[in-house]
């Protein structure tokens, strides 16, 4: 483990915050049920995907998680839209049962694996 550098823990942070949005995103909406697996299936494959690169030496695959993290972020995003604007103008129609408390916290820890991913892309993974 020594010769991992900061950039292989920020893509590592990256992963497990992601994997852990995605899970609990997948089990939330399907407790409100508002499933949406779009956005926690890229989620959990930017992880592994994210996993597979960090462990390995193929540092191609690095981007590949982010853009996976920001699709998400934006999928999610825009199937929520008519929720928003449901609870934002309180007249109900449209509202599907997700609060926008449970709506900010998934959609920032999408948004924060996704800067984090991006930043380890650029950042050197192991020691030479």
């Amino acid at each position: 483990m020594k010769e991992k550098t900061n950039g292989f823990y920020v893509g590592l942070a990256a992963a497990v915050i992601a994997c852990v949005a995605g899970i609990a995103l997948y089990l939330y909406a399907n407790a409100v049920a508002d499933p949406y697996p779009l956005a926690p299936g890229l989620l959990i494959a930017g992880a592994v995907i994210a996993l597979i690169a960090l462990f390995s030496n193929v540092h191609f695959l690095l981007l590949v998680p982010g853009v996976a993290y920001i699709a998400a972020f934006a999928l999610y995003l825009s199937s929520q839209m008519e929720n928003i604007s449901a609870k934002l103008s309180a007249n109900g129609v449209g509202d599907t049962g997700t609060s926008l408390t449970a709506l900010g916290v998934f959609l920032a820890l999408m948004l924060l694996a996704a800067i984090l991913s991006v930043v380890s892309c650029y950042m050197k993974q192991r020691r030479v």
